[in-house]
């Protein structure tokens, strides 16, 4: 069992952020969070991998709510791992194999597992040409696939995604869905927060929709985003694919590609 029950945030004894949210990833694979900017969403991530602690709720995770002691989080945050949304605020070593390294260093593992680990996640992520080469002279989209790598190689179970896409060209971001995809056909359970409406709609199975610190809805990706009054509501807009779906009348499917061959079959 994983999820969110009840829960509020406020900062320093102002008005609660977020507003009674309760959220159920139990049963999903790929969990969407929706929303503009500032309807709570970063707030909300930042609660559930235990850097803010709520004023009032729970974080329940196998059946337990969240423990706050640093011995705990550091258990946790091995099971429930999080890549934010600026890759710079993950990276701290100034060589991209010795960043990716740190976390199982620090677990005391043996250097000969750790190389074996490496070597499976940057082969996933495409990034071998990067190992000796200085942080600093990294692409953006390069960083985010470094801290990425740095999160895989705990093989946490849940991993939490907070803009993936936001900032890479269209290469970078098809690049990157790939890479979700991949994990999740690996087993990895996905928790994703992102304007990019395509990419939400292609690899959510279960949204919820989050306006003003507040739930206004939630079910499987189809039924949300077909509605079109709650998006707006929320500063949000359909993917195209829906969007040709209700204006032209086409099959709903999930991706391009679908879309190319559905295309055809009708000529």
């Amino acid at each position: 069992m994983f999820k969110v029950t009840d829960l509020c945030i406020s900062y320093e004894n102002q008005a609660d952020v977020l507003h009674h949210l309760s959220l159920d990833f139990s049963n999903h694979k790929a969990v969407g969070i929706l929303g503009a900017n500032g309807s709570g969403k970063s707030t909300l991530f930042a609660a559930i991998v235990g850097l803010l602690r709520p004023t009032q709720g729970e974080i329940i995770y196998e059946d337990r709510p969240l423990d706050y002691k640093k011995s705990a989080l550091y258990q946790y945050r091995q099971e429930v791992g999080i890549v934010f949304q600026e890759p710079d605020h993950q990276i701290f070593y100034s060589i991209v194999e010795d960043d990716v390294a740190f976390a199982l260093k620090n677990l005391g593992i043996a250097p000969a597992q750790i190389q074996i680990r490496m070597d499976e996640v940057f082969s996933l992520l495409k990034i071998e040409h990067l190992k000796k080469k200085p942080v600093q002279y990294l692409s953006y989209g390069q960083k985010k696939k470094v801290a990425i790598a740095s999160v895989l190689m705990l093989k946490t179970k849940w991993l939490l995604l907070d803009e993936p896409t936001s900032g890479l060209d269209p290469a970078g971001k098809q690049q990157m869905i790939e890479i979700i995809s991949q994990l999740l056909q690996q087993g990895t359970k996905i928790i994703l927060s992102s304007h990019d409406m395509d990419l939400m709609y292609e690899i959510c199975d279960y949204l919820y929709v989050i306006d003003k610190g507040t739930i206004i809805k939630e079910g499987k990706s189809d039924q949300v985003f077909l509605d079109e009054e709650v998006l707006k509501t929320a500063g949000l807009e359909q993917p195209w694919l829906v969007k040709v779906h209700q204006q032209l009348g086409f099959p709903l499917v999930k991706n391009q590609q679908e879309f190319m061959r559905t295309k055809m079959k009708a000529r």
